[in-house]
C-alpha cells in the first residue's frame, strides 16, 4: 500500500461473499470501507458489520441517485471529487451523504439493463433501499436526451413513477429534482436540445404538480466553457463538480417559507420569491400564485417558492394545518412569525416517543395523521413540556404549535 492512496475493503461473516457487509456512512463509498494509509503502522477503532462503528448513527441521511455524473466518470478519485461527497464537505456534521450514481443510466424505464437506473446496476437501486435515506436528490435526464431514448416513453410519467416508489419508503424521504447539467458536442448522442426543450419543462411541470424542489444545475452550467470544465462535452471535472455540490448545497440549505396564519397583530418579515404556488393536502390550487391565500377549506396547506428569476431553483415549505375556513394565510421569515428579537423561540422536537416542547406555554399543541385528521389536543401549561406518545400507532404525523401569533409544525415519523 502506497501512502494516501485510498484503499476499498469489506468484512465478510463466514467464508463467503454472501456473508459480505454493506456499509453506509462516512467510513465508506459506494458501500465499501475505504481506508487512506497515512502511517506506516496505524490502529483502527472497532466497527460492529455493516457500520461504521459500534451503534448506528443519527444523522441525515441524503441519497445522490443519478448517472455518469453522479458516480463520477469525469473527475479522479471520486471518493474525494463526486459531487456527492464533496456535497458533505458544505454540510455540517449532522448530515452524511451516498452515491448512488450508475454511468449510463436514464430515468425512463427502459428494459436494457444499461438504461434505466431502477433496473439495479451495480446495485445502486437495492443500495438506496437499503440506506432507507431522509433526502433523496435526483440527478437524472442527461441520458433521457439522446435521440435514441427521448420521445420513446413518457419521461413525466416515470419520474412519477420513482417518486412514489421513493415516498414508500419508510423514511418518508423529501425528494429533490436536479436540472442536468448543458450538454456540448460530445461523442455520447446527448443531446442539449432535449435538455432545453424536453427535460427541463418536464421537471419544471413536474415540481409544479407535484409539489417537489429543484435545484437548476443547467443555469449553473449554461456559461461554461466545454474545454476548462467538461473536457468530452458531458461529464464533469472536479471543478465542475464543485460548482454543482455548492449548487445543491445551497438549496439544501435555504431557508424554507414560514406559513402563519395572519391575525392583524402585525406584519411579518418576509422574504420575497419571485413565483410562489399554494397547495391544499398536496394538491395544486389553481391560480393560487401570490404572496398570501385565503384557505377557504381546512387541510394542509403548503407553499412552493421559486427563489429567483434567473433560475428554476425551488423549495417547499413545511406543512401548515388550517382547521377553520377562511383562514388567511401569509409568510414570514423567523420560525415565530413575530418581529420582536426578544421573544423565545418555540423548539419542537420528536425523541424516543415523546414529544419536547420548549417556550410554549399557555400554548397547545395538535397533532394530525396523514390525512389530516386531528388524533390529539395537548394544553401546554409550562415553557417546557414533555408528552407521552408512544400510546399512538406508527406513521407520520404533523405537530402544530400554536401560542398567541407564534407558531411551530414538525413532521414526525412515529
Amino acid at each position: 500500500m502506497q501512502r494516501t492512496d485510498p484503499y476499498e475493503y469489506k468484512f465478510v461473516n463466514g467464508q463467503s461473499w454472501e456473508g459480505a457487509e454493506v456499509v453506509f456512512g462516512d467510513c465508506a463509498y459506494r458501500s465499501n470501507r475505504m481506508l487512506v494509509v497515512e502511517e506506516d503502522n496505524m490502529v483502527l477503532d472497532p466497527v460492529a458489520l455493516g457500520m461504521c462503528g459500534t451503534t448506528p448513527g443519527n444523522q441525515t441521511k441524503i441519497a445522490c441517485i443519478g448517472d455518469s455524473n453522479t458516480e463520477a466518470t469525469g473527475v479522479s478519485n471520486p471518493w474525494i471529487n463526486s459531487w456527492p461527497s464533496q456535497l458533505k464537505t458544505y454540510l455540517d456534521d449532522d448530515y452524511t451523504t451516498e452515491n448512488f450514481g450508475v454511468s449510463g443510466a436514464t430515468l425512463m424505464q427502459f428494459p436494457d439493463p444499461w438504461g434505466a437506473w431502477t433496473n439495479n446496476v451495480s446495485n445502486m437501486y437495492e443500495y438506496n433501499q437499503m440506506y432507507n435515506p431522509d433526502i433523496i436528490l435526483v440527478a437524472l435526464g442527461s441520458n433521457d436526451s439522446k435521440n435514441g431514448y427521448w420521445g420513446q416513453r413518457d419521461f413525466k410519467a416515470d419520474y412519477i413513477s420513482l417518486i412514489n416508489e421513493f415516498k414508500q419508503f419508510s423514511s418518508d424521504p423529501q425528494i429533490y429534482m436536479i436540472i442536468p447539467i448543458r450538454a456540448f458536442d460530445n461523442g455520447y448522442d446527448i443531446n442539449n436540445n432535449n435538455i432545453v426543450n424536453g427535460i427541463i419543462p418536464a421537471i419544471n411541470e413536474l415540481s409544479k404538480t407535484q409539489m417537489l424542489p429543484v435545484i437548476d444545475w443547467y443555469t449553473l452550467t449554461a456559461s461554461l466553457t466545454k474545454d476548462e470544465y467538461m473536457p468530452d462535452g458531458v461529464h464533469a471535472n472536479e471543478v465542475a463538480s464543485r460548482m454543482m455540490a455548492e449548487k445543491a448545497a445551497q438549496v439544501l440549505m435555504a431557508q424554507k417559507p414560514v406559513i402563519k396564519a395572519a391575525t392583524g397583530a402585525g406584519t411579518f418579515a418576509a422574504n420575497t420569491y419571485s413565483e410562489y404556488r399554494w397547495y391544499r393536502d398536496g394538491a395544486l390550487i389553481e391560480g393560487a400564485s401570490g404572496e398570501t391565500y385565503t384557505a377557504t377549506q381546512t387541510g394542509t396547506y403548503n407553499v412552493a417558492v421559486k427563489l429567483s428569476a434567473e433560475t428554476d431553483d425551488v423549495i417547499v415549505s413545511e406543512p401548515f394545518v388550517v382547521t377553520t375556513p377562511n383562514t388567511q394565510l401569509t409568510l414570514g421569515d423567523t420560525t415565530t412569525g413575530i418581529n420582536n428579537e426578544d421573544q423565545d423561540v418555540i423548539e419542537l422536537n420528536y425523541v424516543a416517543g415523546n414529544l419536547i416542547i420548549k417556550n410554549a406555554a399557555g400554548g397547545i399543541i395538535s397533532l394530525y395523521d396523514a390525512t389530516g385528521a386531528i388524533v390529539k389536543v395537548f394544553p401546554l401549561h409550562t415553557q417546557e413540556e414533555i408528552i407521552d406518545i408512544t400510546d399512538l400507532s406508527g406513521g407520520v404525523y404533523i405537530c402544530n404549535v400554536l401560542k398567541e401569533q407564534a407558531g411551530k409544525v414538525k413532521k414526525i415519523i412515529k
